[in-house]
């Protein structure tokens, strides 16, 4: 639960800041990029365990986070 809650900022804050990021696609390739760069810095420092369930955890959760960004910005839309 902990990976999920750790990445849902991940996946709202950067289609909410950058503007050229803001198709699905382009917001889920640089949480990814970001996700495997964590999890290499881990295996590499050995302060961590590489998991591919993490990648999988944290993917979720920045799935869930660019979600919510859709969801409010529909609702901004509509007002």
């Amino acid at each position: 639960m902990g990976n999920i809650i750790a990445f849902c900022p991940l996946g709202f804050l950067i289609p909410a800041i950058f503007t050229k990021f803001r198709k699905v696609s382009k917001t889920l390739l640089i949480c990814f990029i970001s996700v495997i760069g964590i999890e290499v810095f881990q295996f590499v420092t050995m302060l961590g365990f590489f998991d591919v369930d993490d990648i999988m955890l944290n993917m979720t959760g920045c799935i869930i986070g660019y979600l919510i960004y859709g969801g409010l910005r529909n609702l901004n839309q509509e007002s």
